[in-house]
């Protein structure tokens, strides 16, 4: 009975466009399990869209350490790599 109930709060809060990835758990481990992939999948791709973005704009600020900077661009591209995200050299030159 508690895990019917679980599934119950769960589908209850869940969108319309999470019910197909949903349909199908009978247990709310499952449940949830699933929630997660979609959720960490999507989030996953609306970061990296930012990483790059922050990639192709991160300018050099006068007067700041080239040593910084150089950091600051190798931290993003450990983002990318961290999001399983293929990044080429010749992009972060």
């Amino acid at each position: 009975m508690k895990d019917e109930a679980a599934k119950g709060v769960m589908k209850g809060a869940c969108e319309d466009s999470q019910l197909p990835h949903i349909k199908g758990c009978k247990i709310s481990k499952k449940l949830w399990m699933a929630l997660g992939r979609v959720h960490m999948t999507n989030q996953s791709h609306i970061n990296v869209h930012y990483f790059f973005e922050d990639l192709y704009t991160w300018k050099y600020v006068d007067s700041t350490p080239m040593a910084d900077h150089i950091a600051a661009m190798l931290e993003i591209r450990g983002q990318i790599s961290d999001a399983r995200e293929k990044v080429d050299e010749l992009q972060i030159a």
